[in-house]
């Protein structure tokens, strides 16, 4: 995405009183547009059935990124100890 901002000035000099007039370009560009997660499960909840073995993938999150560049990483918050039991890739 680019963006461009003229910034102009106007001067009128006392010795000459003719305008003096100049403009500067800026051009703004790799604007980061926010990640969005495509496959969020309803009411953000995933179930795990019981007995699973161990390393089970139970979610893989999808994405959409207009900015192709960007690395993402991804990150759990886990509540009542779930680190204890689980684990979560910071790539997928």
């Amino acid at each position: 995405m680019l963006y461009t901002f003229v910034i102009g000035i106007n001067a009128v000099p006392v010795i000459t009183n003719l305008p003096l007039n100049d403009m500067l370009y800026t051009f703004v560009i790799g604007i980061n547009t926010v990640p969005v997660i495509t496959n969020l499960p309803l009411n953000d909840v995933v179930g795990v059935k019981e007995n699973q073995a161990a390393g089970t993938t139970v979610f893989t999150v999808s994405h959409l990124d207009p900015d192709v560049d960007d690395v993402i990483t991804y990150y759990c918050n886990f509540l009542d100890g779930g680190e204890e039991h689980f684990a979560c890739n910071p790539t997928s």
